[in-house]
């Protein structure tokens, strides 16, 4: 008789249908624009993680580097057997670096300024702990060559 006619259903669905469609609207200006999500029903979205153009990758040897495809960045490849990186560019040059340890400063070194400390001290010791017998024999022999 009424055949399942159900006008508030047909309403529902038209208005999902709707914001189905202003939902792909919304994303499509979004990756255009590059701009966040919008929220529409005040739901809390999780943010996205923002691109990392770093282009490094790991290889075995240098033909392995040479032989990597960058797409659109300059690429770093790190050595896993060697402390050597390679540095693939777009226009194809291909450069080879060394990676060297840096040391400190011998000079600086806490060791050495404690070793100087412990030497100055040892000598100062050493000529406060004379007998005082010696000075004045010392001062003896400089009065009598005057």
């Amino acid at each position: 008789m009424y055949n399942n006619y159900n006008p508030a259903q047909a309403r529902i669905d038209s208005l999902m249908q709707q914001r189905q469609m202003i939902d792909q609207q919304i994303q499509q200006v979004q990756q255009y624009a590059n701009i966040p999500p919008i929220n529409i029903n005040n739901q809390i979205t999780p943010q996205q993680q923002g691109n990392f153009d770093f282009n490094g990758k790991w290889v075995n040897d240098e033909q392995e580097a040479r032989n990597f495809a960058n797409a659109n960045l300059p690429t770093i490849l790190f050595d896993n057997n060697k402390s050597i990186f390679y540095m693939k560019y777009l226009d194809g040059t291909f450069k080879k670096f060394k990676f060297e340890e840096i040391t400190e400063d011998n000079s600086n070194s806490i060791e050495n300024r404690v070793n100087g400390i412990e030497k100055k001290l040892d000598d100062l010791i050493c000529a406060l702990s004379k007998p005082p017998k010696q000075a004045n024999e010392q001062t003896k022999k400089g009065a009598q060559t005057k």
